[in-house]
């Protein structure tokens, strides 16, 4: 195998004094000024980078729910409309298949549920569950009628964090 790194490249090595940044939760979302400096170079040195960072902290956000059910197509009736999915977590013990459900890994069970339509949100459903029931009046308002074999309908399910708001959102369109 050979050299992978051209003579005379800049190498960064990461080793164990790579620490992570010390970035309380109150300072998510605030533009921090980092300068970048190598070695024991000067911090107004050529060699210096200043650089703008904005922490999202996308790594302690909720994950996307997964595996909307999709409406029964066959006798689809008009009427309530119940969406369902199923959790996922961002906990360790969550990759255990020795439990049923993974753990919540939240505060509190909630979700935002989005009703699309060309694109736009229409309607936004809330639930402690994961489930919801978009009902036949809001069909109505919406669409002008309710849901009926044929139909599409896309949907956007966040699970929702005390601290940080709503999670990676599952994006999906339904098929009646």
């Amino acid at each position: 195998m050979g050299d992978s790194v051209p003579a005379g490249a800049r190498v960064i090595r990461l080793d164990d004094n790579l620490v992570p940044a010390p970035i309380a939760m109150s300072e998510i979302s605030l533009l921090f000024q980092w300068r970048i400096v190598p070695g024991r170079a000067a911090m107004s040195g050529p060699a210096s980078l200043a650089l703008g960072f904005t922490p999202e902290a996308n790594g302690l956000k909720p994950f996307s729910p997964s595996h909307v059910a999709q409406p029964n197509r066959k006798g689809r009736r008009p009427g309530d409309l119940t969406l369902s999915w199923i959790r996922r977590s961002r906990v360790l013990e969550a990759d255990s298949w020795l439990s049923r459900d993974v753990p919540l890994g939240e505060d509190v069970e909630a979700y935002e549920v989005e009703i699309l339509k060309e694109g736009s949100v229409i309607r936004t459903l809330t639930s402690a569950t994961i489930s919801v029931v978009y009902t036949s009046a809001e069909q109505i308002e919406d669409f002008g009628a309710e849901l009926t074999i044929g139909a599409t309908i896309a949907v956007r399910i966040y699970q929702l964090s005390n601290t940080l708001g709503r999670g990676t959102p599952l994006t999906t369109t339904l098929h009646f």
